[in-house]
């Protein structure tokens, strides 16, 4: 019979330490008694520095009532899932999914939480609700469109509608007319002085992108010293070709702000 248990003990022992998700074990006071593996990798603390501490310390205070939530399910003879948010050692926060039981453990009752860690799928998720809320936008903008009464309403509205969809910082549309440029619209106001026209030989980064057709992606204005900067707190920017029509250039406050993606 005990060589049976021990078999069955080293079984447990093997699973508990082989699954992918976090299984800590507390005490009803609270206190993680035993953890496997991969919540010390999850948390960042050695099993010897897991041991012991209480819930309070790897759970958001903000969701702490979750814990007690918990307690008070199993206390109910039920069990319990949630989703919350749980602290690594150096503090950083990630939503975790837990799933919660009670148990015998050494003979006497303790709580089973089995964790995942759900960040991406969150973050995911945040991704895909402002995709959605960027196409709603679009199609009020495309409805927008249509109630233009002239070319300059259209350039004014996309520029407007691409600032606040994309929240870019500055948007211009710049397009072609008798081998100049002409600024058309642009997202907000421009500095007194600014020119709001310039050749196609020297019309600098706009110019260059209308010519060469090429999109021009940079991180800094020092990347790009035939641009202008129409404002001072201006970093990083696209400058876009149009076709044969002109060029859309967008900026931002902050360096490195775009993607080649």
């Amino acid at each position: 019979v005990e060589e049976a248990l021990r078999e069955r003990e080293a079984q447990y022992r093997s699973i508990f330490e082989s699954v992918t998700d976090a299984v800590l074990v507390f005490n009803l006071e609270g206190k993680i008694v035993e953890a496997n593996p991969i919540t010390c990798e999850m948390y960042g603390y050695s099993e010897e520095e897991l041991i012991g501490l209480s819930a309070s310390e790897i759970i958001s205070p903000d969701y702490f009532h979750g814990f007690k939530n918990f307690k008070q399910r199993i206390k109910d003879g039920g069990r319990f899932v949630t989703d919350s948010v749980n602290l690594r050692k150096d503090g950083t926060e990630f939503d975790i999914e837990m799933h919660g039981a009670g148990f015998t453990y050494r003979g006497a009752p303790h709580l089973l939480s089995v964790v995942r860690d759900v960040t991406g799928r969150k973050q995911a998720t945040a991704a895909l609700q402002q995709t959605h809320q960027k196409i709603e936008r679009l199609h009020e903008v495309a409805r927008q469109l249509e109630t233009c009464e002239s070319e300059d309403d259209v350039y004014r509205t996309t520029v407007e509608a691409t600032e606040k969809i994309l929240s870019f910082s500055m948007c211009t549309l710049d397009i072609v007319e008798e081998q100049k440029l002409l600024i058309k619209a642009t997202s907000a106001e421009l500095p007194p002085g600014t020119s709001l026209e310039s050749t196609l030989e020297e019309g600098g980064l706009a110019a260059e992108t209308y010519r060469t057709g090429k999109t021009t992606v940079f991180g800094s204005f020092d990347e790009v010293p035939q641009a202008t900067p129409t404002r001072s707190d201006l970093c990083s920017g696209i400058s876009a070709p149009i076709g044969d029509v002109g060029v859309f250039q967008v900026a931002s406050t902050e360096e490195n702000a775009f993607s080649t993606e």
